[in-house]
């Protein structure tokens, strides 16, 4: 099966394997250990060097960061079969499902978007939709989106995710005639 995956860093090449990046997490602290940070995919990356440095560019960076670490922490209590989006890379199944990501990343002809060939039993598909909270959320409407994100229930307007656990091969870069947006 083909996915596609924006890579809003531009940091991928075609056709190279994508795997697990090892992070300098002390093994002995308990939010590492918790959360797995010891071996983590670029978003699990990302949030590890949040946490750990706590500078926060802005309150979106924050609430981020609250959402993916109690969504981890759902994943880990209730959905253990699910894969952990600390060790994953994110896609969609069609191109044009981009379209209902566009309030969220630039995406257009000059995007950088790659195939993903992976295994139909090696994904999870959900909607990210679910994905909302934060400092000003209340923790009990925050846990309840959380819980069904993990259970894949669909929202009236889904942001539909696949979550592909690492390792991947990439694949090759969609020239900007095939991103039809």
């Amino acid at each position: 099966m083909i996915a596609y995956h924006l890579d809003s860093y531009q940091t991928l090449k075609e056709y190279s394997n994508l795997n697990l990046l090892k992070t300098n997490a002390d093994s002995t602290d308990s939010s590492a250990s918790l959360y797995g940070f010891d071996m983590v995919s670029n978003w699990g990356k990302c949030t590890y060097e949040c946490l750990t440095n706590l500078n926060f560019s802005s309150l979106e960076s924050l609430n981020t960061l609250q959402i993916e670490l109690l969504a981890e922490t759902i994943r880990q209590s209730d959905f253990t079969h699910m894969p952990s989006r600390f060790k994953s890379i994110f896609a969609v199944k069609e191109l044009s499902n981009f379209n209902l990501w566009k309030k969220h990343f630039t995406v257009n002809s000059e995007s950088h978007i790659f195939e993903i060939e992976i295994d139909a039993s090696k994904y999870t598909e959900l909607d990210a939709s679910f994905l909302k909270g934060g400092v000003d959320c209340n923790s009990s409407a925050m846990i309840d989106s959380l819980t069904k994100y993990w259970s894949g229930q669909k929202s009236n307007a889904p942001l539909p995710e696949l979550i592909i656990p690492l390792p991947v091969l990439i694949g090759r870069l969609l020239i900007p005639s095939e991103i039809i947006i």
